[in-house]
């Protein structure tokens, strides 16, 4: 795993390609994680952007976040 990308606090669907996901789920992994960032009351995340909090992210793809 990329230890430069898993200490990005923003995670692109291009990152995620690279981490080997193809770019279909990518993009899903990207929308699911937009979601929970507008649930948890970051309402930037409500549009068109093709990234998100690595937080969410790691959530989703079941990666332990690295603090």
């Amino acid at each position: 795993m990329n230890r430069n990308l898993i200490s990005k606090p923003i995670i692109t669907c291009e990152d995620l390609i690279q981490l080997g996901l193809p770019p279909t789920q990518a993009k899903r992994v990207i929308h699911d994680a937009k979601k929970k960032a507008v649930l948890a009351g970051f309402t930037f995340y409500n549009g068109k952007q093709n990234f998100a909090p690595s937080k969410f992210i790691f959530e989703i793809i079941g990666i332990a976040e690295v603090a």
